[in-house]
């Protein structure tokens, strides 16, 4: 994509982070431009991040942070200016890892889709998939109160770079 885009599905969006649909959300790499937000009504069986990102950043980041009350999680990262995904669902970690470069300046379109413990990530509309499954047995992401964008709820490994279009569901 080469302009953000609105977000195409309900839920969790950046008009709920203060951000007029159309505009695009600036971190500037500062504790400051972090954006937390109360969430209530997600799925616990199945799970669809939508967002355009923007950036060159090399140092790790964190772009989105879902949390709940137990120890469940889920991250999209920026690792190695790849896209990483860190999926716990309460019996064990699972990563998955884009292949192509994301920090190169450009948009890039990313969508996440997680059905149990099985994790689907792709990448600018189809360009690159790359799909998990857990080995735990868990398959709820259980309890999830608070996204968070460009850093995690402690203002950590910071995002320089801009997010568009996000949804999660």
């Amino acid at each position: 994509p080469t302009a953000p885009l609105e977000p195409m599905l309900p839920g969790v969006e950046l008009a709920d982070y203060g951000v007029a649909p159309g505009e695009v959300l600036v971190l500037d790499g500062t504790a400051a431009s972090v954006q937390s937000q109360a969430v209530s009504g997600l799925h616990s069986a199945r799970t669809r991040i939508e967002f355009l990102v923007r950036t060159e950043q090399s140092t790790p980041a964190v772009l989105l942070h879902l949390d709940g009350s137990t120890s469940d999680v889920l991250q999209v990262l920026l690792v190695r200016q790849r896209l990483q995904v860190r999926m716990d669902l309460g019996d064990g970690q699972l990563l998955l890892a884009s292949s192509p470069l994301l920090a190169d300046g450009r948009w890039h379109r990313v969508l996440l889709q997680r059905s149990g413990g099985q994790l689907q990530l792709d990448l600018d509309g189809g360009a690159h998939v790359e799909t998990a499954r857990s080995s735990g047995s868990f398959t709820g992401l259980d309890g999830v109160q608070r996204s968070t964008l460009g850093g995690t709820p402690q203002r950590l490994a910071i995002l320089l770079g801009e997010l568009a279009g996000v949804s999660v569901q």
